[in-house]
């Protein structure tokens, strides 16, 4: 009777839709190190990682202070916070991110929100959203692939890099003080900050509180 317990028990895990990993290295022994790992089973939640890749093949990410050295492909959604991206990353669905650094060029597949997060190289998404807030600060480009309108909102943020868009009746919106140092092609613009523009020189961003070290 109580092996017949331990093998329902072991059966429930197994086809559990969610998977919450903390703590966790995958192929440390092997990998004599912090491992890649891929996740397929429904929904992941990890806490406190470190990855040298990760893959997620279904369901959405959800992560908090994950440290990934090369490569994230998520299949869905991710909602980040604390997330250090060395690598590139890829992701199928929806970003939202807090707080995060992206070392190399971000691909994503729909909208973004970034919070306070700063990103190396160029972000490329096909969404109709994207929301940079909360002195978030991107170096590199950004390049809309979307063939619908697509809105992109600079809000107390500051974009260094161009931004491209394929629809002609997408457009930038600055505003709270947001700042945009490069060209807008095949868009418009709407500055509603006045002159009063975020440089991205004030004492309260600091760059090297997010950036990658």
């Amino acid at each position: 009777m109580k092996q017949l317990t331990i093998i329902i028990a072991c059966a429930l895990i197994t086809i559990s839709c969610s998977t919450s990993i903390g703590g966790f290295t995958p192929t440390s022994k092997s990998a004599g190190g912090i491992g890649p790992a891929t996740i397929g089973n429904g929904d992941t939640f990890l806490d406190h990682d470190e990855f040298e890749a990760l893959t997620i093949e279904s369901g959405n990410l959800i992560i908090n202070e994950v440290l990934i050295l090369e490569s994230l492909k998520a299949s869905n959604d991710v909602n980040a916070n604390k997330l250090n991206m060395k690598g590139s990353s890829y992701i199928g669905g929806s970003l939202i991110d807090s707080n995060s650094s992206f070392a190399e060029t971000c691909t994503v597949s729909n909208n973004i929100t970034a919070d306070r997060s700063y990103f190396a190289k160029n972000i490329e998404f096909s969404g109709i959203n994207l929301t940079l807030q909360n002195k978030s600060r991107v170096v590199g480009n950004i390049v809309s692939t979307s063939t619908k309108p697509t809105t992109i909102i600079i809000d107390r943020s500051l974009v260094k890099g161009t931004i491209s868009f394929i629809n002609p009746n997408s457009k930038v919106i600055i505003q709270n003080k947001g700042h945009l140092v490069g060209k807008v092609f095949n868009g418009i613009v709407q500055d509603i900050t006045s002159s009063d523009n975020y440089k991205g020189d004030d004492d309260d961003f600091v760059e090297s509180n997010i950036a990658i070290k």
